[in-house]
């Protein structure tokens, strides 16, 4: 991550107007570190977004107390008008953005049930809830970001958070699929939406492999597929 900020201030960290960024998921975690660190750069503000509203404010004021520049916006990324109403904010404040990090992601991991935390959830439930947010979640934010990305006068970033499980998973055949040099975003999510409904249907496997947390493996592949798709686009 260290090396990425580098990168991102040496792109657009020259004197002059602020750059704008927007790091989804930035009230804790990686996305918390990501605007202390960009918000810290002279010239630079961050616009932090999550879902909730109070974790938000709260981390915003206490990385503004570090001396970081930032501003707060509630963003749900499985939520359109939640997505369009920070958009018009980051349009209404500063007309263009020039770095949007897709952070926000969720993993139900060991799903929490054998150590007491929550209740079990069913596999297709976590199948459905990890890709709607993880890939279909960063696809509309990003969707609906491009035209502010395109009016920035530097070169704009998109930065997505991805996953050594993200790698290639699957049977030969979905792994040449998602490889092809032809692959776009209608297809791209077609594979999501096949891996949901084999889920659903415990048809999954042999065509997906079993591992322990393959919905967030699948949904992080999909996010470096997508990657290589909107660079060549």
């Amino acid at each position: 991550m260290l090396r990425w900020l580098a990168l991102f201030g040496s792109v657009i960290g020259a004197a002059g107007m602020q750059r704008v960024a927007l790091v989804t998921g930035g009230n804790k975690g990686i996305g918390k570190e990501i605007v202390r660190q960009i918000g810290l750069l002279p010239d630079h503000v961050v616009v932090l977004t999550c879902r909730n509203e109070e974790r938000g404010n709260a981390a915003m004021e206490e990385l503004r107390a570090e001396g970081c520049n930032c501003v707060f916006s509630r963003l749900d990324i499985t939520d359109w008008d939640s997505i369009c109403a920070t958009r018009a904010f980051v349009e209404a404040q500063f007309g263009r953005l020039d770095a949007l990090v897709n952070n926000a992601a969720i993993s139900f991991g060991d799903d929490g049930a054998m150590y007491g935390r929550r209740d079990y959830t069913p596999f297709p439930v976590r199948a459905r809830t990890t890709i709607d947010v993880n890939y279909f979640g960063t696809l509309c934010v990003t969707d609906a970001f491009l035209p502010l990305l395109r009016a920035s006068d530097w070169s704009p970033r998109i930065v997505n958070l991805a996953s050594s499980v993200g790698s290639l998973r699957g049977s030969a055949e979905i792994q040449q699929y998602i490889s092809s040099p032809s692959l776009d975003k209608q297809m791209l999510t077609q594979l999501m939406y096949d891996f949901v409904g084999s889920a659903e249907a415990g048809t999954h496997t042999p065509r997906w492999p079993n591992t322990p947390n393959i919905c967030y493996d699948v949904s992080k592949m999909g996010i470096k597929a997508l990657t290589r798709v909107l660079a060549r686009d």
